[in-house]
């Protein structure tokens, strides 16, 4: 049995407002489907956030309808589950609820489990949409992934899931691999957009085939290192076989260093970025510029006129100018390759030399509020609330810091409204 492994396609996302990357992203799905198929799968998972929210735009519908046609055509079919991005945030349906093809898996109003014969051989295919990382609903999670392991009955499986495994991503709060079942053959995981897989006992295998686009900054390394795009998982032998199968991506590199030698730092990466531009195709620079507060410069405006010149309209800018206190850090001039944004957080957190004790409780402040900018920004993945609740704990610094005006206890975290996740998990 051959099976495509898709997740967070993110259809509908218009990254940083641009209808071009819109479609874009619409290309990256329409190529992995075509590319599915002639591969002759048996199956294609897509491992949730197919949509890059709960209410896409109707366009976005309309290419995923289109665009499955595809498999449906061959009679090859399309199992997905639930992302966070996926579920409503009121009680209302998914948007896989209203698609002809494929088969929406792991929600209280569908079924968690399908059976495929290939071969002459049985083969299982169960899903749970996305659970979140608090406790309780692990809890649940785990519970209901007893429940499918206990159908199985000894046939070749595969589980599709959308969480954060912590044996592959450390600081993720999620499922230890150990707790999934040994009943399942191949895990096929989403929620993480980069590559990753783990061999489990029994030769089993639990892997990530990252996003098909490059969904945010930080993905750009996994980009150059492993490629974008989905996984071929043979399940006809012993243990499951993994072939990555690259997608035609839009090309994106980052570059960050320090006014006034920005420009050859940006012109570098610029031409790195332009030769692997096919014609009529074009490519995103993220530039992050630090500069000292008291420098009386534009280095945005100098490299939008330098590049437009040279690369016109082939290259999108994302600039960002990072102005730093005098004094910050350790002198912006020694950085070309970037000045420690924890050393500024934490700079500006202690307000000039603080005692020694509190260094370890500054530094371990900053990190949280450089994680909680990333996760609101979309540059990280992570619960908020639990990051508040991390910086809002060190009460000793903050009563410090503010003087004693604030001696009640900070009030407890608003509740999320997570409106129909409840039911949807249930």
């Amino acid at each position: 049995m051959l099976i495509a492994h898709l997740a967070d396609t993110h259809l509908g996302l218009k990254q940083y407002g641009l209808p071009w990357r819109e479609e874009d992203i619409y290309e990256r799905f329409r190529e992995a489907m075509e590319k599915a198929v002639r591969e002759g799968v048996d199956a294609i998972l897509i491992s949730g956030d197919m949509f890059d929210r709960a209410r896409p735009p109707i366009r976005a519908i309309k290419v995923a309808m289109e665009t499955l046609e595809l498999p449906r055509e061959r009679g090859i079919p399309v199992y997905v589950i639930l992302g966070e991005h996926d579920i409503p945030k009121t009680r209302d349906i998914p948007p896989q609820s209203i698609l002809t093809y494929p088969k929406l898996l792991g929600t209280s109003k569908t079924e968690d489990m399908d059976t495929l014969v290939v071969d002459g051989r049985e083969y299982v295919i169960a899903g749970a949409s996305h659970y979140p990382a608090q406790e309780k609903y692990l809890r649940m999670l785990k519970g209901r992934l007893a429940m499918l392991a206990s159908r199985v009955g000894g046939r070749r499986s595969v589980l599709m899931l959308h969480q954060s495994i912590r044996n592959i991503f450390a600081f993720e709060e999620g499922l230890d691999a150990l707790e999934i079942p040994e009943a399942f053959t191949y895990v096929a995981m989403g929620h993480i957009h980069r590559r990753a897989s783990l061999r489990l006992d029994g030769g089993r295998l639990l892997a990530y085939p990252g996003s098909i686009e490059i969904l945010r900054s930080d993905e750009i390394g996994d980009w150059v290192r492993d490629g974008k795009g989905f996984y071929l998982v043979d399940l006809s032998g012993d243990e499951p076989e993994v072939q990555k199968v690259d997608l035609d991506v839009t090309p994106q590199a980052r570059v960050k260093a320090a006014y006034p030698t920005q420009l050859a730092a940006v012109d570098a990466e610029a031409a790195r970025l332009a030769s692997r531009l096919r014609p009529g195709r074009r490519g995103i620079l993220h530039v992050e510029v630090v500069i000292r507060a008291d420098v009386k410069a534009d280095p945005a405006s100098q490299i939008r006129d330098r590049l437009s010149r040279r690369y016109g309209g082939s290259i999108y800018l994302r600039i960002r100018v990072t102005r730093v206190p005098v004094g910050a850090g350790e002198g912006v001039e020694r950085c070309e390759g970037g000045v420690s944004e924890e050393g500024v957080v934490a700079s500006l957190l202690s307000g000039g030399n603080p005692p020694a004790v509190l260094k370890p409780t500054i530094e371990k402040l900053a990190r949280d509020v450089i994680r909680l900018k990333n996760v609101l920004a979309e540059l990280d993945v992570g619960d908020p609330n639990s990051i508040v609740e991390s910086i809002v704990s060190e009460r000793d610094f903050w009563r410090l810091k503010v003087g004693s005006a604030v001696t009640a206890s900070p009030a407890p975290p608003r509740k999320r409204v997570r409106g129909g996740l409840d039911a949807f998990l249930r």
